[in-house]
């Protein structure tokens, strides 16, 4: 413990324990917030790929129309 001890300057193996938990908890917060944003982004991604499909299907669609019923 006198390593511990040393580096931290703190003498009470509880309070030790404690900060440990403490700071692992908010790590873990952190870890569940970065996993929630990676959804989103996820979900942001594939709604841009469904925006950009139908984009694409407009177009084909005009210049299919244009050729049929040239103006």
């Amino acid at each position: 413990m006198g390593c511990l001890q040393e580096l931290t300057g703190i003498d009470d193996v509880n309070r030790l324990v404690e900060m440990f938990v403490a700071v692992e908890d908010e790590n873990f917060a952190t870890f569940n917030y970065i996993q929630h944003l990676n959804r989103e982004i996820e979900k942001e991604e594939d709604h841009y790929t469904n925006v950009w499909q139908e984009h694409n299907q407009y177009l084909r669609t005009m210049v299919l129309h244009s050729r049929v019923c040239p103006m």
